[in-house]
């Protein structure tokens, strides 16, 4: 039979194999004596909040996890209203309060879950009918447009042939930072919806395939200069060609060409140079032509002179647009 102790509106055991008091007020880190025995609590012991306490509530119970220099270490264990209490509870983002099952427990476990399927990405979600708890994490998934808030967020993995990720969790792009501006000769080109555009100009066009982005150069336009060391050269269009040996050095017309493509000549070596033609070509010059056919060709009689031709009819017919020094006409 318990034993009133009404001073302070108590119960003590009459023994103490189940050591508790029930006290109707919370204990204090003061309470390191038993208020009905003055003795030393000795832990474990356990403490009950009685009826219309003055501090606490009514059914809280206490542990006494240790005293250290006259100062007790109590723990709440739980909430209720009988000595025991219910067990506390624990509440996720969803509201729900979640309590320990009949053997005390409570399940705590993470799970991936797709973005956008909670309001932030880390997601505490509550199921009190099997006492669990999950912490849901999101994965991040591909989205159109930017994120419209913290709800699109989610944990996501990098392609390690693009980006490496250090101990930190720090990325960075393989082969150094990626280019936000783009120098050019006149201006910077800044992305556009993550797009830099290669543009053409005047005799310039531009393709892409793959990884690859090719500038071409019209072949109107003599781009790409070769010495000739040797005593004859097939000519390709948009080139020009220095003719440099002791001998006469023969340059071929090209044997297929566009409107519009051009070839170069500039004589340099003490042998000269002769443009030759192929079956069914002819080569005008002002008001005289070269006889058409692999018999015509243009000879230069002086060690500087230059020509610079342009096909008029594709493969067949060239204009001298220009000509310095002189040259014999066949």
């Amino acid at each position: 039979m318990a034993v009133r102790n009404s001073p302070l509106n108590a119960y003590r055991p009459e023994n103490e194999q189940v050591p508790y008091v029930k006290i109707a007020r919370q204990p204090t880190s003061s309470d390191y004596k038993n208020p009905q025995t003055n003795k030393y609590f000795t832990p474990p012991f356990h403490w009950v909040i009685g009826k219309n306490p003055s501090t606490g509530t009514e059914g809280d119970l206490y542990y006494l996890a240790d005293v250290t220099a006259n100062v007790a270490d109590w723990k709440l264990m739980s909430t209720g209203s009988t000595p025991g209490g219910n067990l506390l509870t624990l509440t996720g983002d969803d509201s729900e309060a979640v309590s320990a099952d009949t053997g005390g427990n409570m399940d705590v476990q993470g799970v991936a879950v797709a973005n956008a399927t909670n309001a932030k990405p880390l997601y505490i979600d509550g199921t009190p009918a099997s006492s669990l708890l999950e912490a849901e994490l999101q994965v991040a998934a591909a989205i159109t447009g930017a994120p419209g808030d913290k709800n699109d967020a989610g944990i996501c993995s990098f392609d390690d042939t693009a980006f490496s990720v250090d101990a930190d969790g720090y990325v960075t792009a393989n082969g150094g930072s990626l280019p936000l501006t783009f120098a050019t000769d006149s201006g910077n080109a800044t992305p556009a919806a993550s797009i830099i555009t290669f543009a053409g100009g005047n005799g310039v066009s531009t393709s892409g395939s793959s990884s690859t982005v090719t500038i071409d150069l019209d072949a109107s336009i003599v781009d790409n200069w070769v010495e000739v060391t040797g005593t004859s050269q097939s000519a390709s269009v948009g080139t020009g060609y220095i003719l440099n040996n002791a001998s006469l050095v023969t340059l071929t017309l090209p044997s297929t060409a566009s409107i519009g493509d051009r070839v170069r000549a500039v004589g340099k070596g003490a042998g000269f140079y002769k443009l030759a033609q192929n079956a069914g070509q002819t080569v005008h010059v002002v008001a005289s032509s070269t006889t058409t056919g692999a018999g015509g060709s243009l000879t230069a009689t002086e060690r500087y002179a230059s020509l610079e031709l342009v096909c008029i009819t594709a493969n067949s017919a060239w204009v001298v647009m220009s000509m310095t020094g002189n040259f014999t006409i066949v």
